[in-house]
């Protein structure tokens, strides 16, 4: 904690690959935050990376009923970061692809390092796997609609620069003073008053939320299809390319 900013900070492997366990801790820890005290929250990461997306090496190894328990775990986590009542600012310090994407477009404001070599986007389908719908009403929230589109089905990784012109970053700084720009920024959207915001919020995000909560059948079916053998012979063929 910072002068009442959180400050969340995953370790998780080396590129903090989502899985169960991570995305559970996740969801747990939001939820606590929004009881703590706090008048903000800081969701960074390490190194060269915010988030690689999810452990894809886990759908291989562990089939169909661990892809419908992460699809569940996936949307219980992105839907507690976007609806939390606290400001939440990601300081995206590196790579954030796919669900790590998705992850910080739950945030209220994205701060990226000016980091060129890094690639920011939303690119799923390139390994031949649908997002749960969560994920896609998360994008769209943060890009708009005709952009999402761009985003989801173009399946680009970003420059932070480019990722700007996208929707999905709101603004780059250097590297070395992102947690500290990241920080100042969640001090400025948690000066006021704690519930004028955490209202207007919920009312912006009140439509994105019901479809969130009424996609509950296509994310079945989102889970069977990452589970399938099909596309785990994809899965396994984009990873051997990698």
């Amino acid at each position: 904690m910072r002068d009442e900013v959180a400050l969340v900070r995953p370790a998780h492997g080396k590129v903090n690959a989502l899985d169960v366990e991570l995305l559970d801790a996740l969801t747990g820890t939001i939820d606590k935050l929004a009881d703590s005290g706090a008048r903000a929250v800081v969701l960074y990461g390490t190194g060269s990376t915010f988030c690689a997306g999810v452990d894809l090496r886990r759908v291989l190894a562990e089939g169909e009923d661990y892809a419908q328990a992460l699809v569940g775990a996936l949307t219980r986590t992105f839907r507690a970061w976007f609806t939390t009542p606290l400001p939440v600012v990601a300081a995206v310090n590196g790579h954030a692809i796919a669900g790590g994407c998705v992850l910080m477009a739950a945030a209220d404001r994205r701060l990226a390092a000016d980091t060129p070599t890094a690639r920011i986007g939303a690119s799923e389908i390139r390994v031949g796997v649908p997002f749960p719908a969560s994920a896609m009403e998360l994008v769209v929230a943060a890009a708009g609609a005709d952009r999402a589109e761009e985003i989801i089905l173009g399946a680009a990784l970003y420059s932070p620069t480019d990722a700007i012109e996208v929707g999905l970053v709101h603004r780059v700084c250097p590297a070395d003073w992102l947690l500290e720009e990241a920080i100042v920024e969640a001090r400025v959207l948690g000066s006021g008053s704690p519930i004028a915001y955490a209202r207007a919020k919920q009312y912006l995000r009140a439509d994105a939320i019901a479809r969130i909560d009424a996609g509950a059948a296509y994310d079945v079916e989102v889970g069977r299809i990452w589970g399938a053998p099909d596309t785990r012979d994809r899965i396994a063929a984009a990873m051997a390319h990698r």
